[in-house]
């Protein structure tokens, strides 16, 4: 999910609350993992959710899309790595 850290998600609830994680530690409160992975899910919305499946799928659509021109380029006859100008030749 390192690519998810670059995008700003807006969430409706924050995925780390640092009042509930200070709460806690004052009171000595903890909590197992899945409880935390339940009041994580809680918060997330359907709406939220759809959001960071579309900045997933952001990349992979880049990618494709680049494919996909990569091959029209060849088949033009064009060389998709050669630079401006450059005629392929060894001149």
């Amino acid at each position: 999910m390192g690519a998810i850290a670059s995008y700003q998600l807006g969430f409706s609830g924050n995925l780390c609350n640092p009042k509930q994680s200070r709460f806690d530690a004052a009171f000595g409160i903890t909590w197992s993992e899945d409880e935390r992975d339940q009041q994580l899910s809680a918060r997330l919305s359907d709406r939220d959710l759809e959001a960071i499946g579309m900045l997933l799928a952001e990349d992979d659509d880049l990618r494709r899309e680049n494919i996909k021109l990569r091959w029209q380029l060849a088949e033009f006859g064009a060389d998709p790595y050669a630079l401006p100008g450059d005629e392929g030749g060894d001149s």
